[in-house]
């Protein structure tokens, strides 16, 4: 572990009060926005820099119960890997960094106490569905909260281009980065060897059990994850998705259905040959960060054209009737396998590495303190 305890926001802000980023969230849940910012801070800890986390909560998911923050980051700031910040702290930070816009939307009347140097927004989702439905937030809103809380204006930088197209009629002028800012892994501890390819394909697929997340129709799910004895299908976070549309007595013999997060995520990734991932039509994903994790657990990946601009090489591409002829064609040549798993590790270190996010953040800073 690193450090010898947690600091106490009194402590910090009596002490050295001086930050390079914090890491603004709603840090209750652990899903893609808190495994992000986790992955970014160990980039940037790694890089020597001071780092701090500050909670403000969704009213999206408002409820009477008291959540704690999640255990991954409370670990952290346990360790004193971060402190942890009160907008109440009198603090002097360099970039205040929120993930998650909704945040914004509604948010607290009392205005944070930080000298602020420079600030971003990283939007990992877009304001609403590509039909109009769940109306997340509204940019003009959070872009006037912000900047009533935190005293100076942020600029808004995507997750990938899907959720850029977006936000950019939406965005004030000068306000939207013009960069994407990507999610991050560290591949060394995600890559392991592949094994052997058995005799049939190994196909499979994780995410939350939301239908957004699955094809709209069963005919498109049974291409893509074919009902076929020669082929080996599993599932993890589709108990209910999955049946709302084959019926509970409608799962293939040859699917493997586990709940969510019921099988350790590497050993998942391990057992796999091909990771295919198709949702629905509908949602924008501004990037995937289960398909990042799959990327980096080195599997071969199969997705849907609408990825391509966000994983480039590190995947392949396909319509939903196309999927089942290239990855037999795939598992037919383990040349051809190895080689695009490879591929596909070589394109993550580039791409999507704690190194490529740190050599972004950092000149940052320095034209700040220049």
């Amino acid at each position: 572990s690193i450090g010898a305890g947690p600091r106490t926001v009194r402590e910090t802000a009596a002490g050295d009060n001086r930050y390079d980023i914090v890491f603004v969230g709603d840090w209750r849940s652990y899903g893609g926005p808190q495994k992000s910012m986790i992955e970014e801070i160990r980039a940037l800890k790694a890089a020597g820099l001071r780092i701090a986390v500050c909670h403000l909560e969704a009213f999206r998911f408002m409820t009477k119960e008291r959540t704690p923050n999640c255990v991954q980051i409370r670990q952290m700031i346990h360790e004193r890997v971060v402190d942890e910040v009160l907008t109440s702290a009198e603090i002097e930070v360099g970039i205040v960094m929120l993930r998650y816009p909704p945040i914004l939307q509604f948010n607290q009347h009392e205005q944070a106490r930080w000298k602020v140097g420079r600030a971003m927004i990283v939007v990992n989702q877009a304001p609403h569905e590509l039909d109009g439905s769940d109306m997340r937030y509204h940019v003009p809103d959070c872009v006037r909260n912000f900047r009533r809380i935190f005293g100076c204006h942020a600029v808004w930088a995507p997750q990938g281009p899907i959720v850029r197209k977006e936000i950019e009629s939406l965005v004030p002028a000068g306000l939207l980065d013009p960069e994407d800012v990507v999610g991050i892994i560290d591949v060394s501890e995600w890559l392991s060897p592949r094994r052997e390819l058995g005799d049939r394909p190994i196909i499979g697929r994780y995410s939350r059990d939301n239908a957004l997340k699955f094809p709209a129709e069963a005919s498109v799910l049974l291409q893509v994850y074919p009902d076929s004895p020669d082929i080996d299908v599993r599932i993890m976070g589709g108990l209910q998705s999955c049946a709302a549309l084959l019926g509970e007595d409608g799962i293939p013999a040859n699917w493997t259905m586990y709940a969510y997060d019921e099988v350790p995520l590497g050993d998942f990734l391990a057992c796999i040959d091909f990771f295919v991932y198709f949702d629905n039509d509908e949602i924008v994903e501004a990037f995937g960060r289960s398909i990042l994790e799959a990327m980096a657990g080195g599997c071969v990946v199969v997705l849907p054209h609408k990825f391509e601009e966000v994983f480039g090489e590190g995947a392949l591409y396909a319509a939903p009737d196309e999927v089942e002829a290239l990855f037999r064609r795939i598992h037919a040549d383990p040349a051809h396998y190895a080689e695009l798993c490879a591929r596909t590790a070589e394109h993550v270190r580039r791409r999507f590495s704690h190194d490529s996010y740190a050599s972004r953040i950092i000149p940052m800073l320095q034209a700040r303190s220049a």
